[in-house]
């Protein structure tokens, strides 16, 4: 008796083991659903290119296919940039409003 209890514990076990591992797998099936819809609207048209993106049409497309690249990677870089610069004039910010705190503590 003591063996079929066992064996009926144990295939509970890996039963539900499996139903975890069944909805796991669910999980990130519609992550990666997700984030197929996000790269893509409507029409298949990439929201953004990457430069595997732009590889991929380099081989089909010639001509000036390479300032293009380049341009995207410069607009790239000068966002980055651009973001610094605002994190940056956050804290600037940030540093104004709070002396203007401490002299209105100090009055």
């Amino acid at each position: 008796m003591t063996v079929v209890a066992e064996v009926i514990t144990t295939g509970g076990i890996l039963a539900l083991i499996g139903l975890i591992f069944r909805w796991i797998w669910a999980r990130i099936t519609k992550m990666e659903k997700r984030h197929c819809t996000d790269l893509f609207d409507d029409g298949h048209q990439p929201r953004y290119v990457t430069v595997s993106h732009c590889e991929d049409v380099q081989e089909k497309f010639s001509g000036n296919f390479n300032e293009l690249k380049t341009l995207l990677l410069d607009m790239d870089k000068r966002r980055e940039e651009a973001k610094d610069l605002f994190i940056e004039g956050q804290r600037q910010i940030e540093n104004r409003l709070i002396a203007i705190e401490t002299k209105l503590e100090i009055a």
